[in-house]
């Protein structure tokens, strides 16, 4: 006789740890399933969530199964072998094919297969479906079908939370609503129990506790602000259920005091920061340090000015602001050694270095990843960068100088919108494209001013024939 016991549905019963969440990594690599942050929240986000309780952030757990956060976040070009790969993908998990269902779940896929394929139909043609079935009205489900979908889904590990089921087959939901009037009475008719199949377990002082003790053994930040970037609903829960962010840590047995993200600053601690950075190599004018903002908040709080700061760091702030002297190959290499103390150089690191350091890397080593690996370092190239093609730094210079001799107008909006690959290119060389104008040794002020007397003009020479045809 089956037993009347309700029973977890989902296949990762029992509570998360570090080995756990690397076991499921490594299943999901040898599945060759998405290893991005976006892909695992989708398909698992119990494990996504314990990611972040554990680890700290999507990167830190990645590492520990070997696994470069760079190649994960990189976007790749899509082509038609990639679309038929999404959509059989997707048709094996469960998801719907049709136009709206890929539309609402997936922009990305949509967008590639009306550029690719021209048609919806032609793309589920390729990837071996047929469209008619895709199109057609589903059967109205009866109670005896929407239980029966429920238990398939349960066996073949679905996760069955009303949101999940929903992005998965709208036809479902609608017929959990008409039928049982609710999500829940529709799991307890399938024998299935809903506090199990909901992702979310409701809060109480007592999870909260437990969470931020689970948080304290894995060694992930417990202060306010890293709990709020990397756990929502434990950082609402805290807010809901405790006075305090302190109170909710004291509860916990833990010391508020000895969590806190940062010390309070004093002038000490901001003098401190300036001669640190000084050492490192960093740069140290306003648009440097603005990289940092709570140490830009200490300035402004107990120096009221930046050369105020400096000057009580012992630093000359007309020799910060004045032009560096060239950078030398050996202090290029020195000052990125110093930025990677892994061997990994993230392109933020090195933008907080300063655009000089970007610039002068390129200028001895031809480009930025070969200064990398002069210093044998790796670099972690930024996700979503475009390719500057043919670009070169001198190209960018001689063109904005032609275009200038031709009377072109090189204002930034204009160049925006009429020449963005020139533009983008400018942008990436010289760290803004009004920087690349004034290298090209063109007075962008002047430059601006003389096109907008032109247009100026243009706009007079336009109107005077229809003021001298009024008075006539």
């Amino acid at each position: 006789m089956p037993s009347n016991r309700m029973t977890h549905p989902g296949p990762r019963a029992g509570k998360w740890n570090k080995a756990r969440i690397a076991d499921a990594l490594r299943s999901r690599l040898a599945k060759a399933m998405g290893m991005n942050f976006k892909a695992i929240e989708t398909s698992d986000q119990p494990l996504a969530c314990a990611m972040r309780s554990h680890f700290g952030s999507h990167d830190e757990a990645l590492r520990i199964v070997g696994v470069d956060p760079a190649t994960v976040r990189k976007q790749l070009s899509w082509d038609k072998p990639r679309i038929v790969a999404a959509i059989r993908d997707r048709l094996a998990s469960g998801l719907g094919v049709n136009l709206a269902a890929i539309a609402h779940s997936d922009i990305k896929l949509s967008g590639a297969i009306r550029r690719y394929f021209g048609s919806h139909d032609d793309a589920l043609r390729a990837a071996g479906i047929n469209p008619g079935p895709v199109r057609q009205r589903p059967v109205p489900l009866d109670r005896a079908a929407v239980i029966a979908a429920l238990h398939d889904r349960r066996d073949k590990g679905l996760a069955l939370n009303f949101k999940s089921v929903e992005q998965s087959s709208r036809a479902l939901a609608s017929a959990i609503k008409h039928h049982f009037k609710s999500h829940d009475r529709a799991l307890i008719a399938a024998g299935i129990d809903p506090a199990g199949a909901r992702k979310q377990f409701p809060w109480d002082r007592a999870r909260v506790i437990a969470c931020l003790r689970d948080r304290a053994a894995s060694g992930a930040g417990l202060h306010s602000y890293a709990i709020q970037m990397s756990d929502n609903a434990l950082a609402g829960a805290i807010q809901r259920h405790f006075a305090s962010h302190a109170d909710a840590l004291l509860a916990a047995g833990i010391d508020p005091a000895k969590v806190r993200r940062r010390t309070p600053w004093d002038k000490a601690k901001v003098i401190a920061a300036l001669r640190d950075r000084q050492e490192k190599g960093l740069g140290l004018n306003v648009h440097a340090v603005s990289s940092d903002q709570p140490l830009v908040g200490g300035i402004q709080r107990h120096f009221g000015s930046h050369a105020a700061a400096l000057r009580a760091a012992g630093i000359d702030p007309e020799l910060v602001r004045q032009t560096r002297r060239p950078w030398q190959r050996e202090e290029i290499l020195a000052v990125l050694r110093r930025l990677a103390p892994n061997g990994i150089v993230p392109w933020p690191l090195v933008k907080s270095g300063g655009a000089s350091l970007d610039r002068a890397a390129r200028r001895v080593f031809g480009s930025l990843p070969a200064a990398m690996r002069a210093a044998g370092l790796e670099y972690a190239r930024p996700p979503g960068r475009a390719d500057i093609g043919h670009w070169t730094e001198e190209l960018v210079l001689k063109s904005l100088e032609q275009m200038y001799q031709d009377g072109h107008d090189l204002r930034y909006r204009h160049m925006k919108e009429h020449s963005q690959p020139l533009f983008f290119a400018a942008k990436q060389f010289f760290g803004s494209y009004v920087n690349a104008v004034k290298r090209a040794g063109i007075d962008y002020w002047e430059m601006s001013q003389a096109q907008l007397a032109k247009q100026r003009a243009a706009a007079a020479g336009q109107n005077a024939p229809e003021q001298a045809h009024g008075k006539e």
